[in-house]
């Protein structure tokens, strides 16, 4: 629903249609509705309050189990090169972050009758070409900590497990490395879920970055890594032992 073209009413059409058949093959399944995704409205974008308003108008309540939701912070080059790059915990009181509008999301949710459900945290991450590793890591760890922290959000999701350079949808969102060599971010995630310390952090060198980079194109084009990557993304809910990494309901 990123996409101008998204129509909430012809998607809760949609939506009504799959609940209804998913819950008579399975009442047990869980339907998750939305898939929406932290933009500013514009001609070529879907405001992702407006989206969920609109699904509510055309009687999406009571199709759905929990909401999905793409908190994405869109930051830029020249963001990082200014200095101009807000954390997630940041953005409650400012108009289109993910994290004000995700409150504005809570609050549809409750006026319709539906505040017993969560809004899940379907996608996340940062590339650390763009802000860094050790940035990438520090958002990563303050969008979980934060999200953890309220009542009303369900499992989270990060993307993604591996960089591909030249794959323009993945590129250096990955925890790993195209070498799988750890970044900072798999190892703040680690403690996340185990407790276990990250290692001291490194002093950002721009020869190493590079030689790091050149490697992974290296690898990349001679194929070792295209086959190892997909869109997996470490889940916060499913096993007892992650349990502190996401804050349960009561």
């Amino acid at each position: 629903s990123a996409w101008a073209a998204a129509d909430p009413v012809s998607y809760t059409k949609l939506l009504k249609a799959a609940y209804t058949s998913i819950k008579s093959a399975d009442p047990d399944a869980i339907v998750i509705g939305g898939g929406i995704v932290s933009v500013v409205g514009s001609p070529f974008t879907k405001d992702p309050v407006a989206f969920v308003k609109g699904m509510y108008s055309a009687g999406a309540q009571g199709y759905f189990d929990a909401l999905s939701f793409h908190p994405y912070q869109w930051v830029s080059p020249l963001n990082v090169l200014l200095g101009h790059v807000s954390l997630f915990s940041q953005g409650a009181s400012t108009p289109s972050t993910p994290l004000n509008q995700l409150i504005r999301i809570r609050a549809l949710m409750v006026a319709n009758g539906d505040s017993d459900k969560l809004v899940w945290g379907t996608e996340y991450g940062q590339q650390s070409l763009v802000v860094g590793e050790a940035m990438q890591a520090g958002m990563i760890k303050n969008m979980l900590e934060t999200w953890q922290g309220l009542d009303y959000t369900g499992p989270n999701f990060i993307f993604t497990t591996q960089d591909r350079i030249f794959d323009r949808l993945v590129g250096t969102y990955g925890l790993f490395r195209s070498d799988w060599t750890p970044k900072r971010a798999a190892y703040v995630l680690r403690q996340l879920l185990t407790g276990v310390a990250p290692p001291p952090a490194k002093p950002s060198n721009p020869i190493t970055t590079f030689m790091v980079l050149s490697n992974a194109v290296v690898t990349e084009v001679g194929g070792g890594s295209v086959a190892s990557s997909n869109r997996f993304s470490p889940r916060f809910s499913e096993r007892p032992s992650l349990r502190q990494a996401r804050r349960r309901r009561p």
